[in-house]
């Protein structure tokens, strides 16, 4: 059984311990403020990183026409490099510098895409000064800057994620479009070109037919618009087999520019035929 002595000074421990740790709230084991400093910095980076993606994706659907997309190392170039940048929660002057690649103690190179030596986070002292009313030490900066950058790498791992599963979606809509174009040129039957006879016919973008030679003069506008290649093999097949039927000769096709646009004349010099498009 303890002496009165003994719980006398056991009584004078405790309250001694706990005038300390009323004068310094870091004594308490569960004090909150490293917490509340970790997760408040935390919930700024992953805020300025969604916005710059989401930038990213606007200007990626702005210009999809001209590409399918921003690789993945071009968005985590530009996130790594925006998780330098400062970083206020609530009123103090918190600079996190060092949160910048997998080790606190290296910074990725914006210009060369390579790391550098970063100052030691123990050597930063007299850009933390204080949070909440609490003296940040050395090692309490240390022990933030790990803590944040391990969760900031698990983030990565999750945002390299998601843009490639964006670029696979994107490329297999690519993908299927060129897949249901090369269809729709298999159904469409292809037609030679009977002034050059050389290359085939197709549509251009103001709906004439046209030969895919460039040099080629070939140019008509179709009289069918739902198959207007077909149509004109099929008008063409009927002109030269009613003409075969009366007449040994070719006929000599050519193309004339008059008052209703460019028109193809095919005519035979035998018979005196004359037919026009």
């Amino acid at each position: 059984m303890p002496s009165d002595n003994e719980e006398m000074s056991s009584l004078a421990h405790r309250v001694s311990s706990l005038r300390n740790c009323r004068e310094n709230p870091k004594a308490f084991p569960s004090s909150r403020w490293k917490e509340n400093l970790r997760a408040s910095c935390l919930q700024n980076a992953r805020k300025r990183r969604r916005e710059l993606l989401m930038k990213r994706r606007l200007r990626n659907d702005v210009s999809h026409s001209r590409s399918p997309g921003a690789s993945a190392e071009d968005v985590l170039m530009e996130v790594l490099k925006e998780r330098n940048t400062v970083m206020t929660p609530h009123t103090s002057d918190i600079k996190f510098e060092g949160i910048i690649s997998a080790s606190p103690s290296e910074e990725l190179d914006p210009d060369y895409g390579t790391t550098k030596v970063h100052s030691d986070p123990r050597n930063m002292q007299d850009t933390f000064s204080d949070w909440d009313g609490h003296n940040l030490t050395d090692d309490d900066l240390y022990d933030i800057l790990l803590e944040i950058e391990e969760e900031l790498k698990v983030d990565d791992e999750m945002l390299l994620e998601e843009v490639l599963e964006e670029e696979r979606t994107s490329l297999e809509y690519q993908v299927n479009e060129y897949e249901d174009w090369e269809y729709d040129m298999d159904e469409e039957e292809r037609v030679v070109c009977p002034l050059c006879t050389a290359s085939y016919l197709r549509l251009s973008p103001t709906g004439d037919i046209c030969c895919s030679d460039n040099y080629c003069p070939m140019r008509v506008k179709p009289n069918d618009q739902s198959k207007p290649l077909l149509a004109f093999k099929n008008d063409l097949g009927r002109i030269f087999e009613e003409h075969s039927r009366n007449c040994n000769d070719q006929l000599v096709l050519r193309v004339c520019t008059n008052e209703n646009g460019i028109t193809l004349v095919m005519s035979c010099n035998s018979c005196d035929q004359c037919c026009q498009f």
